[in-house]
């Protein structure tokens, strides 16, 4: 008897990456994407793209996406319900309502689906920078002098300039800016 090929819906910003490896590896691959690019076609057995789907742009839909992310997974796995597997990628990272909907939508249907991305407090943490920084100092890692923005005015006169200043929540280089006085 021969037994069938396991299959993995993919949701994400860029799936690309993740959709050719998949394929190469051999699984069937359908995925919720958002740009659609067009070396994405050959490695999918389906897919919904928002900006074709809505018929629009990214500048037109930059706030909401997370939300079309999720209505789309949700259609998608209504059309394939026999899924094996579901990894949701960048674009739903700190969009952790989605991913409980997404997850308790499976549930409800009693989809055989399995998720392979670590359960939402897991993400949440490992997004969080203060947690983060408080669990490599009590494990004796060395880690840089971390304060977070409410606190910074209470460090006044107490911080060596220069310093880096990012966002709690931004990636990479983005919004990561050197500061080199008080002011």
């Amino acid at each position: 008897m021969e037994e069938r090929t396991k299959s993995v819906l993919v949701v994400g910003f860029n799936t690309r990456p993740l959709a050719l490896s998949l394929k190469n590896a051999g699984y069937n691959v359908y995925v919720v994407d958002f740009f659609g690019d067009l070396d994405l076609y050959p490695s999918v057995e389906d897919s919904l793209i928002l900006i074709n789907e809505l018929e629009t742009d990214y500048k037109t839909i930059i706030g909401s996406y997370s939300k079309l992310l999720l209505e789309f997974t949700i259609q998608m796995l209504k059309k394939y319900p026999k899924i094996d597997f579901l990894i949701i990628g960048s674009g739903l990272d700190d969009a952790y309502e989605e991913r409980k909907t997404i997850l308790n939508e499976i549930k409800i249907k009693n989809y055989k689906i399995n998720s392979l991305n670590n359960d939402v407090e897991t993400i949440e943490n490992a997004r969080n920078i203060e947690y983060i920084h408080n669990l490599l100092k009590i494990n004796n890692f060395k880690v840089p002098l971390t304060i977070s923005y409410n606190n910074f005015g209470s460090y006044e006169g107490k911080i060596e300039f220069p310093l880096i200043f990012k966002k709690s929540k931004s990636a990479g280089g983005l919004n990561v800016d050197k500061v080199s006085t008080y002011e």
